[in-house]
This record gives C-alpha cells, sequence and structure tokens, in this order.
C-alpha cells in the first residue's frame, strides 16, 4: 500500500483486486485513521480542558483586579510623588551650593579687605614706631618713645 499526500490532503491508493480493493490495505488504513483520530479527540479534550482553566484562572484574576489595580494605581502614584521629591531635592541642593558658593566668595572678599586694613594698620604702627611714637589705643593719644640715651626710638 502506498498512501500519496496532496496539497489539498490524503488521497489514498490501494491495489486492485478481483473484487475490489485489497481488504488488508484499507483495513490497516482505517486502523491509522482510527487510531489519529482517537489521538486528535484526546488532544481536543485536553485543549478544552486547558481552555477552560485558563478562562476561569482568567474570570479569578479578573475578580481580584480591583485591588491589584488600586495597588497598582498606589504604587505608580508613589513612584511618581519619589521621582518629584527627589527631582525637588536635587533642585534645592543646587540651589544650596549656589548660594554657599556666593556666600563664600563674598566671605572671601570681605576678609581679604579685612586683612587689607588690618595690614594697612599695622605698616602705620609699625612707621609711627619707627618715627618713635606709640598710639596708646583706645586713649585717642600717643606719646614719643626715646632710648637711655634721649634719642626717639
Amino acid at each position: 500500500m502506498s498512501l500519496a499526500f496532496t496539497v489539498r490532503g490524503f488521497r489514498p491508493s490501494f491495489r486492485k483486486r478481483l473484487m475490489g480493493f485489497d481488504r488488508s490495505q484499507v483495513l490497516t488504513l482505517f486502523g491509522q485513521i482510527l487510531r489519529d483520530y482517537e489521538q486528535c479527540v484526546r488532544e481536543a479534550d485536553q485543549l478544552r480542558h486547558d481552555l477552560e482553566a485558563a478562562r476561569h484562572e482568567i474570570a479569578e484574576l479578573k475578580a481580584a483586579d480591583p485591588a491589584t489595580t488600586t495597588l497598582e494605581r498606589i504604587l505608580t502614584c508613589a513612584q511618581h510623588h519619589a521621582i518629584e521629591i527627589e527631582n525637588a531635592a536635587k533642585v534645592d541642593a543646587l540651589r544650596l551650593l549656589t548660594d554657599t558658593d556666593a556666600r563664600a566668595c563674598q566671605m572671601i572678599r570681605d576678609a581679604e579687605r579685612h586683612v587689607a586694613r588690618l595690614i594697612a594698620k599695622a605698616a602705620g604702627k609699625v612707621a609711627a614706631f619707627d618715627n618713635g611714637m606709640i598710639d596708646c589705643e583706645g586713649t585717642g593719644l600717643s606719646t614719643r618713645v626715646s632710648t637711655a640715651d634721649g634719642r626717639a626710638a
């Protein structure tokens, strides 16, 4: 027996006998067809069972969905708020750094001016000391310093 398959489907060819086709080939073919059909029926039953189980699971998930959806919305909202807080903190940190840098620069300029005043004042005192004058600080008085031999110190 040769089984020929065509594009449109299965077309068996049997040997011809005096009274028709070879009976053993026909019975063998029908036996194969019957086994294949039974397998297809079993697979279809299993697929129906799997489909029903999947539908049942989907129904359970849909029934539980309001709580799940609410939780998902809460988590999504919390995530958005966390991102907003993080971005605001970055902006605040940048602003704080900029302000701190500006204040530090101003403090340095003030310190440099103060140092310049102190240096000028010290230079004035050194010059007065070199000229023999000592400023009595805070009294508004000054006095001339002289050495033991009467010369200005």
